[in-house]
Order: C-alpha cells, then structure tokens, then sequence
C-alpha cells in the first residue's frame, strides 16, 4: 500500500512541477520589455527640395525629418527613448552640437516641415566620428497618444559648424525610438508563483 501511495505522490509532484514550470515560463515571457518604433518617414531637407539621403549641415542647410507611427502603441511605458544614429564629420573640436525639434506630422517627410517643430534637446559635445545620440521623449509621445495623433515627428538641425550624416549613405541604421515597458504587477506575481511551487516540489522529491 506504501508503494502505491509513493507512486501516486511521486506522479502528484511530476504533475505540479510541469505544470508550475509551465505557467512561471509563460508569466516571466509575460512582460513586453522593450519595444522598438522604426521610422515610418524619414530622409532629409535642403530648402524646398525633399532629399534622397539623410544629412544635417550648416554649409548647405541640410536638417533631417522623422516621422512615428503612433498607431498601435500601447500606454504604460516606463519610459521612450529617440535613438540616432549618425556619423560626424568634424569631430575635431570644437564638439558639435544637434537640436532636436518635435511636432506632430502626417507621416510623409515634406518641404513645408523644414521649420517645423519646438525645440526638445539639443544634444552638445558631440565629439566622436560616429555616435548614437540618446534623447529622452516620453513626454512626447505620452501626450501624442493621448491626443490620439497618429504621427509623432522630428527635425534635427545642426550647430553653427556641425556636419553630420546618418542612415544609409554611411551604413548606419534609422533613427528608433525605444519603448521601455515595466513588467505588469500580475506577471510577476504568477512567475513567482512558478517559480515557489518549483521550490517547494523539488524539496520534497529530496526528502
């Protein structure tokens, strides 16, 4: 009779301890992290002229237009960052400089966006030949959702001496804004769980 009701424990504790692994598994796989926005527009300006490649500079007035699809963008992020990635063409001193201007657009890079936008940052010390500036816009896009705009934009313009060239004509990736979301309370809670029953199950086939 032992024997049997050792086997029955033993198929018991097998049983709880897929089952808990299983369900701490999909809760810790739960949490979104981070999620990343590509550019739904982007290339640059010069005056009236829409151009095919992306630069920022003073000589000739080149700035960059960046559109966000909004759309689809969950709330309850931590925190969002715009990501870009550029190429300097004159990292000697002095350091450059880039401001960043933000408005909300139509998703189509355009000649009339070329003085568009309110000063967000702008970026100084920019001394490396090629560097990813990091420029913090949660504000932004916190309040673009919740006037349900479905574009957030940017316009990047360049200091008094600063040349710079991002995307693809210097083998560079698009700019990206990155979404940081926070674990939801219940999907910590169910992982550990999991992760206790486990525990507990494991003790006791040691026993």
């Amino acid at each position: 009779m032992s024997s049997i009701a050792n086997c029955v424990r033993v198929l018991v504790q097998g049983w709880m301890f897929a089952s808990f692994t299983v369900a701490g598994a999909f809760a810790m796989a739960a949490p979104r992290g981070d999620v990343v926005l590509d550019a739904h527009d982007i290339t640059g300006l010069r005056g009236s002229l829409v151009l095919t490649f992306q630069a920022v500079k003073i000589g000739t007035e080149d700035r960059v237009v960046a559109h966000f699809d909004l759309n689809g963008v969950e709330p309850g992020f931590e925190a969002a960052v715009l990501r870009i990635p550029l190429a300097n063409w004159d990292p000697e001193p002095p350091a450059g400089s880039l401001g960043v201007y933000w408005f909300y657009g139509d998703g189509v890079v355009s000649a009339d966006e070329w003085d568009a936008g309110m000063l967000l940052r702008e970026v100084a010390g920019i001394e490396a030949p090629v560097a990813t500036l990091a420029v913090e816009v949660t504000s932004a896009v916190n309040e673009g959702l919740a006037q349900q705009q479905p574009y957030l934009s940017f316009v990047y313009r360049g200091g008094p001496s600063d040349r710079y060239f991002l995307g693809s004509i210097v083998n560079l990736p698009d700019s990206t804004i990155l979404l940081d979301y926070v674990p939801e309370p219940a999907s910590w809670a169910m992982a550990g769980v999991g992760i206790l029953a486990v525990g507990i199950c494991r003790r006791r086939r040691t026993r």
